[in-house]
């Protein structure tokens, strides 16, 4: 398939020609395709204008010489989404009638919607893709029947009670389809870039979040973290905003095509800073508080500095109290030097005695094992630091 990092949904004027000889390959190459036949309108998906950095993605020539099969099975399926999307933004729209029905009996108003399928188009091919992947195709509106000149007996009805549920939480597609839709409704038809973040980097910054300890996985679903509640409520409108994102991204744009001067941008972003700066010149007490939240991670001892507990965090065991900066990293490169590693049970060793004895360190030079005390001495600030100290003979 062609280039990914790209969030365009248009090809080039040009390419009009390629495409169509394109989609006559897939259409023997795809299982999903086979005795499907549509005419393809190939202009209802070039427009150079709205193609930004690269085209849409889509299958290259190369599929006629590969033998699909070979693929593994995730790869496989990309393919075929991509080439699904290629023949169903191509074929005829699907066309039907709604009606809706509004009916008054006996003091009560009763309303019916349903449809009549005028012409399938590109359902038919969804359709067919769908049955091929085993996707459960949505229950949509009934087909409108034509009860004229018949006479029905009465119809039984009820009345039934339901509560609203709440908006589900974010999965990771789910999040990543918001983050390209954020701040749509309080941007302009003007703006070039909308969203957060590029197809690329979406990803990244979800990671991001969840390394700095603002959300976390709970299951499928992505949640913020108390830390996360908190940042949230203390930060400026501005930078929360999307608006500000789409503005700048579009602001960039028109500094790559000389329309728009770097200076200017950036005294506009300096200004910025200086009046949320002189707006919110320091965080209250109260607020400072919150950010502590309560401690994380299991106690596995106490710290030798200034006393207060130690607990597991993902990269290291650390001291509860954020005025200590005494930390024992799970990488610890002298110990994995040494074939060993800072787990759980090395570190309250660590902290309860001050060193451990191993009968099978392993040296660095000749990989050989031996035995020996390592001592763990705490300077004071910074780093602790490691000793070995050999059995006397």
């Amino acid at each position: 398939v062609t280039y990914p990092r790209t969030d365009s949904q248009y090809l080039t004027d040009e390419m009009g020609e390629s495409t169509e000889t394109l989609i006559q390959m897939l259409l023997g190459e795809m299982p999903y395709a086979e005795g499907l036949e549509y005419q393809p309108d190939v202009s209802k998906v070039l427009n150079s204008k709205k193609v930004s950095d690269h085209h849409a993605i889509i299958p290259t020539m190369e599929v006629a010489k590969a033998d699909i099969g070979e693929l593994k099975e995730r790869n496989r399926k990309i393919l075929y989404l991509i080439s699904a999307r290629v023949l169903t933004a191509t074929a005829d729209p699907y066309i039907y009638e709604s009606h809706k029905c509004q009916i008054t009996c006996n003091y009560h108003t009763f309303y019916l919607t349903a449809k009549k399928t005028k012409q399938e188009g590109f359902k038919a091919i969804e359709n067919k893709w769908k049955q091929f992947f085993g996707v459960k195709i949505e229950k949509e509106e009934p087909e409108l029947d034509i009860w004229a000149g018949k006479h029905y007996g009465p119809c039984d009805s009820f009345v039934s009670e339901h509560f609203t549920q709440p908006p589900k939480q974010y999965t990771e597609d789910t999040l990543l389809s918001a983050m390209e839709r954020a701040g749509n409704e309080e941007l302009t038809g003007d703006t070039e870039k909308k969203g957060l973040g590029t197809p690329a980097t979406r990803a990244a910054i979800i990671e991001k979040l969840i390394q700095s300890g603002f959300v976390k996985r709970e299951k499928k679903n992505l949640v913020p973290t108390d830390d996360g509640n908190v940042l949230i409520t203390v930060l400026p409108d501005e930078i929360k905003s999307p608006k500000m994102t789409a503005e700048w991204e579009m602001a960039l744009n028109h500094i790559a095509q000389n329309t728009e001067a770097a200076d200017e941008f950036l005294n506009g972003i300096t200004e910025l800073m200086q009046e949320l700066v002189a707006r919110y010149q320091g965080i209250s007490e109260e607020k400072k508080g919150q950010f502590q939240g309560k401690a994380k991670g299991e106690v596995i001892g106490k710290c030798p500095r200034c006393g207060a507990d130690v607990r597991e965090g993902k990269v290291n065991f650390y001291c509860s109290d954020r005025n200590c900066a005494f930390t024992l990293w799970k990488n610890d490169k002298f110990l994995a030097s040494q074939g060993k590693k800072m787990d759980k049970a090395a570190a309250k060793k660590f902290l309860s005695k001050g060193k451990i004895h191993y009968k099978d360190l392993v040296s660095r030079k000749t990989g050989r094992q031996y035995e020996a005390t390592v001592e763990m001495v705490d300077p004071g600030e910074g780093n602790v630091q490691f000793n070995l100290i050999f059995p006397q003979r």
